[in-house]
Formats: structure tokens, sequence, C-alpha cells
């Protein structure tokens, strides 16, 4: 038998309630996110990460933000960027201008 016949261990199996719970808020928060597509809003992650910009796309698990950044070099050069967040890593979402 061939390594590629044999089947790999498992070393991480999500329980199903968790599972249960991700695919919920990721569905809430879709339905949320795309409700406000074109806003500018605050987000702050689990990881304390806090960033502005204005929702650009939403999929089924991804909430683009374009975010404006600072070049480093220059305080007059600042350029977009697309910073793709994971929904359910999403801690709190605020609207800036209503």
């Amino acid at each position: 038998m061939s390594f590629s016949e044999q089947q790999a261990p498992v070393i991480y199996t999500a329980n199903e309630q968790h599972t249960a719970m991700v695919q919920e808020v990721r569905d809430r928060m879709l339905k949320h996110c795309g409700g406000h597509m074109h806003k500018h809003v605050r987000v702050q992650t689990l990881d304390g990460h806090i960033y502005e910009g204005r929702i650009v796309h939403v999929d089924r698990s991804i909430l683009y933000l374009q975010v404006t950044m600072q070049d480093p070099r220059s305080i007059l050069n600042p350029y977009n960027v697309i910073l793709p967040l994971v929904l359910y890593e999403l801690l709190v979402i605020t609207l800036l201008y209503t």
C-alpha cells in the first residue's frame, strides 16, 4: 500500500455544536454586512485589531473592507487597500456615517 492510499491521520475535528454555532454566526454576519454595502464602518476583531473603511464586498465567509493606508515614506501619499476579514472573527462592526 502506497502512502497516498493510506488514510492521513486526523489532528483536529471540530465539535458539532461549535460548527453549528460558527455557521449561524457566519450567516447572521453575512446578512448584516450585506445590508450595509459601501458604508463606512469601524470593525473590531476578536484579537482586538480595529480597522476603519468601507464595506466593498461580502461573501459566505469574508468581509472585504476598503481601507486607506498611509505610505510610511510619505504623509501625503495614502493608498487604498482591500482587507479581507473572516466573518466569524469579527467582534464589533460600527457604522461611522449614516
